[in-house]
């Protein structure tokens, strides 16, 4: 559940730890282990500010992550579930992350 505090489900506090996240696989993290897994400080600026970057607010906690930064210039990989990893694929949350990465893919050259 929580690759970064190395937590169980068991031992695990909503109001502490934050939220889960379900991913399509069935396996659940915490937010906090899936932004450092997707690479979420390279998409977006952390701390005060920000606005939704056109992703129809409330997807994430806004005092957390802010203004959107510029995407990377180097190609992406589809990211997968830390634990079996299957895409992580319909998670608002990492849209952006996803999306570059589907990009990516589509435009390489072969």
């Amino acid at each position: 559940v929580d690759l970064v505090g190395l937590r169980t489900l068991a031992q695990h506090d909503a109001g502490e730890d934050g939220p889960l996240l379900f991913l399509a696989c069935g396996h659940a993290f915490t937010a906090a282990t899936l932004d450092a897994h997707m690479g979420l400080a390279e998409y977006y600026r952390r701390g005060q500010g920000g606005g939704d970057c056109g992703g129809g607010g409330g997807v994430w906690n806004a005092a957390e992550w802010g203004e959107c930064l510029e995407l990377p210039e180097r190609l992406q990989e589809l990211r997968g579930c830390p634990h079996c990893r299957e895409p992580v694929l319909g998670v608002r949350r990492y849209g952006r992350v996803v999306n570059k990465a589907v990009l990516d893919q589509m435009t390489r050259r072969r």
